[in-house]
């Protein structure tokens, strides 16, 4: 894909790296429902493999990265299997569509998604083509594959980026007391003891 096409076809301009003997795009910004959208490119060996479309988050901004993706069948297996422990927001129609992958407290991110205004954006963005959802440092960012990106002023596009600027406007910033509690994660030991759990899961599955 080409990262100068895209930014034509959403009338905007590209801002270019001068570093180096090659120019390389470094992103190009559109408006959103009253906000700034970077676009940034994923590349691949200068190829434009994809396109992160970022807005600008105070909440996100102490807070270790949360990527939040659609929720696929192996990720229920492993919370019914135990082996699992993602975090629970008690909010059936976020946890049953939503994938909560981080290192950050438990108690942070139920106060980053206290509002349910930010779950249901945060639903309605991965229902469309954005392969996950960033959030941290100081941003929200949903990654589209460049095959989803033919037509970029498709009516799915337009949702999702309308999503992320609603996400980045209704989080809630942890307070100090959450970011001080242990991280969601498991730890390395008890990642390595499920493996096997997982491997026989990954069977299962096929």
């Amino acid at each position: 894909m080409d990262f100068a096409e895209l930014a034509r076809a959403f009338d905007a301009e590209v801002v270019w790296s001068a570093a180096g003997k090659s120019r390389t795009p470094l992103r190009f910004t559109i408006e959103r429902e009253g906000a700034s959208v970077h676009a940034y490119p994923e590349l691949v060996e200068s190829d434009c493999v994809g396109v992160v479309f970022a807005v600008e988050s105070a909440a996100t901004r102490r807070l270790p990265r949360v990527v939040l993706r659609e929720e696929g069948a192996l990720d229920r297996g492993g919370k019914s299997l135990g082996i699992n422990e993602e975090i629970q927001l008690d909010d059936p129609a976020f946890d049953d569509a939503v994938y909560v992958a981080s290192e950050a407290p438990a108690l942070a991110i139920r106060e980053l998604l206290a509002d349910s205004k930010a779950r249901a954006a945060v639903v309605t963005a991965l229902a469309g083509p954005a392969e996950e959802l960033v959030l941290g440092d100081g941003r929200v960012g949903a990654l589209i594959a460049a095959s989803e990106l033919q037509d970029p002023r498709a009516a799915a596009i337009e949702q999702t980026l309308a999503a992320i600027t609603r996400v980045a406007a209704t989080l809630v910033a942890p307070s100090a007391r959450a970011l001080r509690q242990k991280s969601a994660a498991r730890s390395g030991r008890a990642l390595f003891m499920l493996s096997g759990s997982w491997l026989a899961l990954l069977i299962v599955a096929a």
